[in-house]
């Protein structure tokens, strides 16, 4: 399903269309810092939220409910 085209994405599949490499990573990761201290995570896809927050709490950088909190504040800045 991910590597097949699809003509709605200009005949590119998913895989190709929706690119995650180290760079997108390290986004990840930034922001994952900055919504654990509840800085703006910046200008970051907010397909890439949900990915810093469960980063923040596998590795216990703050709270549950901070995180939760920061995550929509972020959302809805964006």
């Amino acid at each position: 399903m991910c590597y097949q085209p699809y003509r709605s994405l200009g005949n590119r599949s998913l895989a190709k269309a929706l690119n995650f490499s180290g760079k997108e990573q390290q986004m990840v990761e930034e922001a994952a810092q900055r919504l654990a201290a509840g800085v703006d995570p910046g200008i970051i896809p907010e397909r890439f939220l949900i990915g810093s927050v469960r980063m923040a709490l596998d590795r216990r950088l703050a709270r549950p409910e901070v995180l939760t909190k920061n995550f929509y504040k972020a959302l809805a800045s964006g």
